[in-house]
């Protein structure tokens, strides 16, 4: 099983996939904790549930932020322009979805709008910052390492 799975993400079309996923996920799970939390008006006991889903959906979003890295990694050796638009698309949409999540999600929250778009708020506001996220990780991994190359050979050069 574990030969399978390692020949299953050894692609780096299956890494960004999988990140992909993950990234739906996390937005999935921080909705149905935000809907869950605001809807339940009992004990304490349903509420510290919903801050564990949260901690699960943050730890789904560094999951999608490690696949992106690795999706990065493989492919940041050679020079695909398709890999830095990527990065700052993804960074872009995640600022987007941040702000438009931020506003839904806190500004306009009372108790005369359901709270289901609330829950749609919030859960934009951490895809935006799962995007986001991802996005400065990949850019940085792709450029940042093609950076620290083009230093070094500098720097050999002006040894010889």
């Amino acid at each position: 099983m574990r030969q399978r799975w390692r020949a299953e993400l050894a692609s780096p079309r299956s890494q960004e996939r999988v990140a992909w996923i993950c990234v739906a996920t996390a937005v999935i799970v921080i909705f149905i904790a935000t809907w869950w939390r605001g809807s339940t008006r009992s004990g304490s006991g349903a509420r510290s549930l919903t801050y564990l889903l949260d901690v699960l959906a943050i730890l789904i979003a560094l999951a999608s932020t490690l696949f992106e890295a690795r999706f990065a990694n493989m492919l940041g050796d050679f020079p695909i322009p398709s890999l830095r638009r990527g990065s700052l698309l993804r960074l872009l949409a995640g600022v987007l979805a941040a702000i438009v999540g931020c506003a839904v999600g806190t500004l306009i929250d009372d108790d005369r709008l359901p709270n289901v778009i609330s829950a749609l708020g919030i859960a934009a506001l951490a895809g935006g910052l799962t995007l986001m996220l991802n996005g400065i990780v990949r850019l940085a991994l792709v450029d940042g390492a093609r950076y620290a190359a083009d230093k070094v050979q500098e720097r050999l050069d002006d040894d010889c």
